[in-house]
Formats: structure tokens, C-alpha cells, sequence
């Protein structure tokens, strides 16, 4: 009951992510086109779609690196769209990216250390630290805090990166491709993990993916976008067998 309850507030325009009518155009193209949707606290969103649909600008635009043409975004509320990324940062969203981004030259202590740092947290000193080695070991990286970033696997990046995201403990945390290049046991350990900061951190999370069963597996809800626009939105399930998606991604007529 309860997530039923969570997923009608979402669906109702309310919810702790509330976007509005979101465009956004480069020239003449248009990324995004009047793409409205809510997620409410707590609450895992898949964001789907084939290559070019606009999922990444749609994350750039929520995190502030790119201004949007029209509609609004709010975040508990408050409008944000306007706001500077540090400014959006310091309201408490995160985001990883496609293209793991780690200080190849320092030590994941010390990686992570800059997340809770700089994160508008009010952590310092050792309450920073211990901050840290918390998020490492989260994420099962704590035999390898003194180790250069640079020495690290992939799959041990995207869990640092993960690790500096959460440092800082976001009440929004944005998922760009964490699954892209990984084989399926670590996409197994990596489900288990975004499970893990579901359920023992509470924190509300929208991932772009394009692995489906992993899509299918963690996300409450997905939303489908498709050449900038939404063309549908529900329960995973219920998207899956969805002609216009099954259509979007095929390339052909369904039913």
C-alpha cells in the first residue's frame, strides 16, 4: 500500500521532483519537448528511451549545466530551474555520469573525501573522513581506500563514483548508464547495491539505463522518452509491453 501510495502522489504532479512542460532546444534541434513528470521521495524512476532520446540532456538540464527554453522544475517544492549547479548541488542532488569522472591521481579516500567536502554537507575535518571510509565501505571498496584512482576497474569506478555521490547524502541521486560496459555478474552486484541505497539510505533515485531487466528489476516506475518527448509512463511491467515502446525501440509497427 504504502508504494501504491507513492506512486499516485508521483503520478498526481507531486513529489519531491516535479517537472513541468521541460524543453529544451540546441539550434533547431529540440533535445527535449514538453516533458512533465514527478518522482516522490523515496522513489526509485528508470528513465528509458533509445539512443538520442534526450535522457542526458534531460539529467543536464534538472543538475543546472544547461538552462531549459520552457516549463519549470521543482525540487521539494522549490523551483530550481534557473539555479547555478552548485546552487541545485547544494539542495541536495547528485549525479553520476556515462563516462566514469574520478581524480585519477588521488586515492579513493580521498575521492570520496571530496564529495562530502564540497557537497554542502557542513562536514569537515575527520567527521568528513569518517564520512568517506562510511561510503567506501558501502559500496565494498574499503581494501582499496589507499589505492590511486586510476589503478581501478571499471566496474570499481562506477562504484567510487557512487561512493563520492553519496557522501555528500543527497536526497536526489541522478543515475546516468551506472550498468553501461559491465558484465552480468557486476550488473547483478550493482542491482544489489542500488537496492542497498534504496533501502538502508532512503534515497530517492532516477537512473538512465539501458539495460532493461535491470530497469525492470529496481525502478517503481519508468518513464519512456522518444526524440525529446514522453510517450509513456507506469509501472514497469505495464512500459515493457507498451506498443509505442516496443515501437520506439524496434523501429516497426507493433500490434
Amino acid at each position: 500500500m504504502a508504494g501504491q501510495a507513492v506512486r499516485a502522489e508521483a503520478a498526481g504532479g507531486q513529489g519531491l521532483l516535479v517537472l513541468r512542460g521541460v524543453t529544451k532546444r540546441f539550434g533547431g534541434l529540440v533535445a527535449v519537448q514538453g516533458v512533465s513528470f514527478a518522482v516522490a521521495e523515496g522513489e526509485t524512476v528508470g528513465l528509458i528511451g533509445p539512443n538520442g532520446a534526450g535522457k542526458t540532456t534531460l539529467f543536464n538540464v534538472i543538475t543546472g549545466a544547461v538552462a531549459p527554453e520552457g516549463g519549470e522544475i521543482r525540487l521539494g517544492g522549490e523551483r530550481i530551474d534557473g539555479l547555478r549547479p552548485h546552487e541545485i548541488a547544494q539542495r541536495g542532488v547528485r549525479r553520476t555520469y556515462q563516462i566514469v569522472r574520478p581524480f585519477p591521481n588521488l586515492s579513493l579516500l580521498d575521492n570520496v573525501l571530496i564529495g562530502s567536502l564540497f557537497g554542502g554537507t557542513g562536514r569537515a575535518g575527520e567527521a568528513a573522513r569518517e564520512r568517506a571510509r562510511e561510503m567506501l565501505a558501502f559500496v565494498g571498496l574499503t581494501d582499496k581506500a589507499a589505492m590511486l584512482a586510476r589503478d581501478l576497474n571499471l566496474a570499481e569506478k562506477k562504484k567510487l563514483e557512487l561512493a563520492r555521490a553519496l557522501a555528500s547524502g543527497p536526497q536526489l541521486l541522478l543515475l546516468d548508464e551506472v550498468l553501461a560496459g559491465l558484465n552480468p555478474v557486476e550488473i547483478d552486484r550493482s542491482l544489489a547495491l542500488l537496492a542497498e541505497i534504496k533501502g538502508r539510505l532512503g534515497t530517492t533515485i532516477v537512473m538512465v539505463e539501458h539495460v532493461m531487466r535491470a530497469v525492470l528489476r529496481v525502478s517503481d516506475r519508468v518513464v519512456v522518452l522518444h526524440q525529446g518527448e514522453k510517450i509513456a509512463e507506469g509501472r514497469p511491467e505495464v512500459v515493457a509491453g507498451d506498443p509505442r515502446v516496443i515501437e520506439a525501440y524496434l523501429g516497426e509497427r507493433v500490434g
